[in-house]
Parts: structure tokens; C-alpha cells; sequence
């Protein structure tokens, strides 16, 4: 009992230091399903020194590890995919302002597709660093690195 309420100290504690700012969470649509959004969206963070460390389609996972669970998905809901990168400037950054800061990075981006067409979502990570000015400004610039690869990937 004692563990577990420590860890739950921690954690709060740490959460209070390093993001007290509610999530902001981006959206962007794109005329064309999950699959071709995720090859688009992957170039255009390639080219701007992101690494695509997984790319997991997950509804066929739901379906095949809990059928049970897959029956409660809208039908409408066709393709549900996450792109996790990593950008190694930003956690060089991070671990020179603000090593608890490191826990931002990996990014996910999720691509749901509805009727044919493709949502991506993004959690704006700039604003949730309120104690450290610095690791702020590098969360900042990957999210701008973020939102200018998906609008370049939207104009292909």
C-alpha cells in the first residue's frame, strides 16, 4: 500500500512541475484514407528529421485480441492507425533543459477514418510545460515541426 501511494505522489508531483496547462489537441482532415494519410504523413516527417519509430494499425488488432470490445466500435469508425515518431533534436533539447521534460517524446499522431476520409489527431505538447521556459521553446518547435509536416502532406 505504502508503493502505491508513494507512486501516486510522484507522479502527481511530477505532473504538477512539469505540465499543469490543459491538453490542446489539433485535428486535421484529409480527403483520402488512413493508410495513404500515413505514408504521406511519414515522408513529410522524415524530411523534417523525425523518425517513424512505429506505425500500428490498430482496429485488426482490437478485432482479433478482443471481439468483445471491437463490437462496441461506431461502423463508421473504417481505420484507426498510430504514427509514434521521435525527433533526436528535441530530446538532446529536453535533456538540456529539462530532463523530465523527455517524457513528452515519443509523439502519436492518430489517423482515424470515417467514410473514407482521414482525421489526424495531435496533443500540442508546447503548452503543457509550464516550469521550464527553455524545454517549452523545444516542445514548441517540434510542434510546429508536427503541424507544417501535416499541412505539406495535405497539398501533396
Amino acid at each position: 500500500m505504502f508503493k502505491k501511494l508513494f507512486f501516486l505522489s510522484a507522479l502527481a508531483c511530477l505532473a504538477i512541475d512539469t505540465a499543469s496547462a490543459a491538453p490542446i489537441i489539433i485535428s486535421e482532415s484529409f480527403a483520402m484514407p488512413a493508410d495513404i494519410a500515413a505514408v504521406k504523413i511519414s515522408q513529410q516527417l522524415t524530411e523534417r528529421h523525425f523518425k517513424v519509430v512505429n506505425d500500428l494499425n490498430v482496429l485488426p488488432r482490437i478485432h482479433k485480441g478482443n471481439p468483445q470490445l471491437a463490437a462496441r466500435i461506431p461502423p463508421e469508425i473504417q481505420a484507426e492507425r498510430l504514427l509514434v515518431v521521435c525527433q533526436s533534436s528535441a530530446i538532446v533539447g529536453y535533456l538540456r533543459t529539462d530532463p523530465a521534460a523527455t517524457s513528452l517524446c515519443p509523439l502519436t499522431l492518430s489517423l482515424v477514418q470515417k467514410n473514407g476520409k482521414t482525421t489526424v489527431y495531435y496533443l500540442q505538447r508546447g503548452e503543457l510545460l509550464t516550469g521550464s521556459a527553455p524545454a517549452r521553446a523545444v516542445a514548441q518547435k517540434a510542434d510546429a515541426s508536427v503541424l507544417d509536416a501535416l499541412h505539406s502532406a495535405q497539398k501533396q
